[in-house]
């Protein structure tokens, strides 16, 4: 819902929020010259019939019957079927009563505040004056299954586990949710840019995140925003109104330079021009500023044995920005690990294998740690890791005994007895090669 602040529009921006207003209702709807309108603010071209707007921006006085009169005379004159009258006051009660007794000839229809903010509603626009309550835009916050979710396809990048899942060995703790403001600002620009060889026209919409601070807000803010869930909450807004001017100024500068364009085109003398069409601020509306809260989370993550704090944004577990890495240390050497194991006997978390502090079991591929392995040794050549489930079904066949790994003494794969028989083989080859040569 786009929040517009009545209090921080001229009678020019309410000309233009009306036409775009009426614009849901009607194809054509043109905004008149500015100086000696005669009574007709919009132009509404509608199939075969001519509509007369009149767009009054008044907060306290009630529109009287003179304006009344001067619309209508403009409806006869114009050669109009209807007439409008749009304002964010309301109509007194002469105006209401020329408009039944003497308004015969044509249509005027009445548009007053509360129906000017009905018609907004349904077009996405919460029009109000400075000392309503304001609609507010609140992201939901996830909960805590969908907070482990993400923080689970992270972890599952770096930590492996077998049979058993990361999901186990993590555990939400101390969990506190704050909320934080920004503001997202629409605006529209519309330029034209003529000489007697080209016509460029710049018609384009977008919007603008600005922090509580009004400045923009980061692209990893903007990537966790977008198509998040949320729902509609009224508050009553203090600092909203001495922001929303700053707001405006940064948005319409913001769009300029954004939207300034490099043309090439060839004129009448056969010449290549080049031109850079830049929006002036009367061609940039505001169309609205919208106050949005999203949640940000505090808490402690247990994986397995050791604790995180963490602190990030999560709205499900497909929209988060964890701000805080997640720095996991190996249980034996206390170091930070980018790529880990975690045991699935014990749950200590090791450095990953073929550094001495973790293995895979040879058997049924089970991550296990130094001290929850055992070893055998495989055609007298290699050493073969084991869990202790597997350690014991192996202790029943008399060929092969397992014993407790030595951690000191077998950082190696291969055993003393490849060594001899690799250094006997490196021996007889030197020996023929030798003879061969002499």
């Amino acid at each position: 819902m786009k929040n517009v602040n009545l209090n921080y529009l001229d009678g020019e921006d309410f000309e233009r929020l009306s036409q775009q207003l009426l614009n849901t209702m009607y194809n054509d709807v043109q905004i008149t010259a500015l100086s000696n309108d005669k009574g007709r603010d919009l132009v509404i071209r509608d199939k075969s019939e001519i509509i007369f707007v009149e767009c009054k921006h008044w907060s306290s006085n009630s529109v009287g019957r003179p304006v009344i009169q001067k619309l209508h005379s403009a409806i006869i004159t114009g050669k109009a079927k209807k007439g409008i009258i749009m304002t964010t006051s309301r109509l007194s009660q002469p105006a209401k009563d020329y408009i039944r007794d003497e308004v015969n000839d044509c249509e005027i229809e009445i548009i007053e505040f509360q129906d000017l903010k009905k018609l907004g509603a349904n077009n996405g626009y919460n029009i109000f004056w400075e000392e309503e309550e304001v609609i507010i835009d609140k992201v939901s916050s996830a909960n805590d299954f969908d907070i482990k979710g993400a923080l689970k396809d992270e972890l599952n990048k770096r930590i492996k586990v077998y049979p058993n899942s990361i999901d186990d060995y993590l555990l939400i703790k101390e969990r506190k949710t704050s909320y934080i403001n920004c503001y997202r600002v629409h605006y529209s620009v519309n330029t034209t840019y003529k000489t007697q060889a080209v016509c460029h026209r710049i018609n384009k919409r977008g919007y603008v995140y600005f922090d509580s601070n009004g400045k923009p807000l980061s692209e990893k803010l903007l990537k966790f925003l977008k198509d998040a869930d949320g729902e509609e909450v009224s508050e009553n807004i203090h600092d909203l109104s001495f922001k929303e001017k700053r707001l405006r100024s940064k948005t319409t500068n913001m769009a300029i330079n954004k939207h300034s364009e490099h043309i090439k085109y060839t004129g009448g003398n056969n010449v290549t021009y080049r031109k850079k069409v830049v929006p002036k601020k009367k061609d940039i509306t505001i169309c609205g500023i919208e106050q949005i809260k999203y949640p940000r989370d505090n808490f402690n993550l247990n994986i397995s044995n050791q604790v995180i704090e963490i602190d990030g944004h999560f709205n499900n577990k497909y929209n988060r920005l964890i701000k805080t890495p997640i720095e996991l240390k190996s249980y034996y050497s206390n170091i930070p690990l980018n790529k880990g194991v975690i045991c699935s006997d014990c749950g200590k978390i090791t450095a990953k294998t073929r550094t001495g502090e973790s293995y895979i079991c040879n058997k049924c591929k089970k991550t296990i740690c130094y001290d929850d392995s055992y070893y055998y040794t495989a055609f007298k050549l290699f050493n073969r890791f084991v869990c202790s489930d597997c350690s014991k079904e192996m202790n029943n066949n008399i060929d092969r005994i397992s014993h407790k790994v030595n951690y000191q003494k077998n950082l190696g794969s291969f055993t003393a007895y490849f060594w001899i028989l690799l250094i006997f083989g490196f021996t007889i080859v030197g020996y023929f090669v030798t003879n061969q040569f002499l």
